[in-house]
C-alpha cells in the first residue's frame, strides 16, 4: 500500500448537476485509489460556444 497525492483536471459531463457532482467525482478517485481526502480547487466553465466544463481537484488516495 502506498499513499499518493493526486492532481486531476476532470470533464464534468454536461448532463451531471451540481448535486450529483461528488458522487461522480469520488467514483472517478477511485479508479486511482481509496479516497483519503480530497477539494476542488477550481473550475472552468464553458466559454460562449463551448459546451466544456473541468473541475480540477487535488486528492490523497491509498493505491495498493
Amino acid at each position: 500500500m502506498q499513499v499518493k497525492l493526486l492532481e486531476l483536471a476532470l470533464q464534468w459531463p454536461e448532463g451531471l448537476s451540481v448535486l450529483d457532482l461528488r458522487t461522480w467525482l469520488v467514483s472517478q478517485l477511485q479508479t486511482y485509489g481509496k479516497p483519503i481526502r480530497w477539494a476542488i480547487t477550481d473550475v472552468k466553465l464553458p466559454l460562449s460556444g463551448d459546451s466544456c466544463r473541468e473541475v480540477r481537484i487535488e486528492a490523497v488516495v491509498i493505491a495498493s
